[in-house]
Order: C-alpha cells, then structure tokens, then sequence
C-alpha cells in the first residue's frame, strides 16, 4: 500500500510508524545508534532520520552503519534538514511512498495540529541525466518570531524544495547530492543564493516565481501544478538542472481546502499547505502561523 494515514504521539512514534510503512514498500530500515533510523530506498539511496523530543533531523549520507550515529554516517550531510516543532501528539499524519521514473520516495505530511501541517521527504529526483547523485532530504522549517511567523515569504522559513529560504536564518538545510566538477559525495543545501557549493528549489523563487501563484482555472475548473525542479551550483556563477521531486508538486490553494484530493487526467492528487493556509497574513506579533496560500500537491497510488 502507497499511501497510509494514522495518529501518532511523538516524533520517535512518527519514525517508528514511517519505517513500517517504508517497508512495505521496498525500503529497508537499519537502527543506528542514538535513537536514529536508517532508511535505504529500492534504488540504494540512503538516509538517517534522527527524532528528538519535538522534530526530526534527516541527512543524507552514502551507505549506512549501524554503530554510527546520524551525524557519523558514510560521507554525510553537514546541516540536516529540520521537520520542526512537532512535539505531538499529532492530529494525524499521512505517508506517501513510490517512484516516478524510477525514482523513489518517502512523502510524510503531519498535522501537527488541527489545520496546521509540516512536512518532509526523502527519495532521489527524477533526475535530467546521468550524473551521480538527486538523492535528497527536505522538510518544513518554520521561523517562529514576531516578524516571522505570520509572514509566507520570510526567508528564514524553509518550505520544501525551496527557492527563497536563507540558510543563515536556522540550523536546517534540505539538501541534495550533485557530483560534478570532481566532486564526489557532495551534499549541496538547497536555499536561494549561489556561492558554488549550492542548490535552489523552486517551491517560493526560482523556476517556478512567475507561476506558483495562479490558482483555480475559471474556465476549466482545474488547478495547475508546478513541478519543484532543483538547481545545482556550477562555476562562474552558473547552475545545471539536477531533476525535479517525483510525484510533488506545488499548487496555489485560494480555492482549494487543506486534504482536498483533486484528480488531474485521471491522476489523484491530496493537497496539503505549507504550513497553514489563511487568507490573511503578515500581521506582525501574530502567533498563527501562515503559509498564504503556498501549497503542495502528492500522488495518491493505492
């Protein structure tokens, strides 16, 4: 079964339940030390996922030993990516697992609470060529401030696959493996900015910034979604196209509710936002979290 719903109380329960529902189909888990779980995709790629009392960490790595723990892992992530401030217990959670063009994945979407969402993921792009790498790990890091919380396009947040997140602003990076240019094992974090050692999302800026917006088709009554393509640095200031997130897409939800499934030429698809949908924001001092209407579309296979 690819898609799965339940409740959970805790991060380390959240972990648990993803690494039997990974298993059904076709991951394998490995325990590591402290706490942590190993996730090894059909196609090889691997992952630690690392629960603590009110997130969860997911790195990248190369291989997987058990005796390590997630930071120590084979050729490593430096900076993890952060699911945040999900202590539990949850409303519900929502787990989506499958390929697109052979590329697997593991979606997970929380409501954390009622009608408020974080998320992550973990897999390989559907990738543009034959280079080495597109395994990834992403998630939902919300920056909580009076300035912040209630503002969608504050750069500290992290939205998956993004393409205006700061990395400067926490200590959570998604981040991508690209090896070019004689790099080998090369994690990349996924944000805005080009130094050469960097990848951009499109979720928010990058590719998709003049179309990310547009809603419900009035004359069609259907909703666009917009693969979230990644960029990976190159020289002289320049990017490649690494690959896009299989079966993930963004959606604008202005008309759209928060676990609506919507069908696309015979596909299904649950939308799910950012973080929360509201029609108002950027309301300083504001403890509502808000993601406008920033939203993510996932492939419903049963």
């Amino acid at each position: 079964m690819a898609y799965q719903t339940g409740t959970a109380n805790t991060p380390a329960a959240l972990v648990s339940s993803l690494s039997g529902f990974a298993g059904a189909n076709g991951w394998s888990t490995t325990a590591l030390a402290d706490g942590a779980t190993g996730f090894t995709a059909p196609d090889g790629a691997t992952f630690a996922l690392l629960p603590t009392s009110d997130s969860i960490e997911l790195r990248g790595c190369v291989g997987l030993s058990s005796g390590a723990a997630a930071d120590a892992q084979p050729h490593v992530a430096d900076t993890p990516a952060v699911c945040s401030d999900i202590a539990g217990p949850y409303t519900g959670y929502f787990f989506f697992g499958g390929a697109e063009g052979g590329a697997p994945y593991l979606h997970v979407v929380i409501e954390a609470s009622a009608g408020v969402f974080k998320s992550f993921s973990v897999g390989r792009l559907v990738k543009f060529d034959a280079s080495v790498g597109g395994e990834y790990s992403t998630a939902t890091n919300w920056y909580m401030s009076d300035n912040s919380t209630n503002y969608p396009e504050h750069n500290w947040h992290e939205y998956l696959f993004d393409g205006a997140h700061d990395p400067y602003g926490s200590n959570s990076a998604s981040h991508v493996r690209f090896d070019v240019d004689g790099a080998s094992n090369r994690w990349m974090p996924i944000c805005r900015s080009w130094d050469g050692t960097r990848a951009t999302g499109s979720m928010r800026g990058g590719l998709n910034l003049p179309f990310g917006r547009i809603g419900y088709q009035r004359y069609n009554k259907l909703v666009p979604l917009f693969p979230l393509y990644v960029f990976g640095d190159r020289p002289s200031n320049m990017r490649s196209p690494i690959g896009y997130a299989p079966h993930l897409r963004q959606v604008d939800l202005r008309l759209n509710a928060p676990k609506e499934i919507i069908t696309i030429g015979g596909e299904d698809w649950q939308v799910f936002p950012a973080i929360q949908r509201t029609d108002t924001h950027d309301v300083y001092g504001s403890l509502v979290p808000s993601s406008g209407y920033y939203g993510y579309a996932i492939r419903l296979i049963d």
